[in-house]
């Protein structure tokens, strides 16, 4: 899992399922660049965090 303070709230996103999502297989994904990253769920990327816009800098 992703470290909320990291994401900036990311999760909290993610967790905003309109089903619940352990009754399926998802898949998740993370792009690590070394001024952004970037979070996907099921295919669909749901959250970035870059280096200018980090959160606590």
């Amino acid at each position: 899992m992703a470290d909320t303070a990291m994401s900036g709230g990311g999760l909290t996103k993610w967790n905003r399922q309109d089903h619940p999502i352990a009754q399926d297989f998802h898949t998740y994904a993370v792009e690590w660049e070394p001024d952004e990253i970037r979070w996907y769920y099921d295919g669909e990327h749901y959250h970035t965090v870059d280096r200018q816009r980090r959160p606590g800098s």
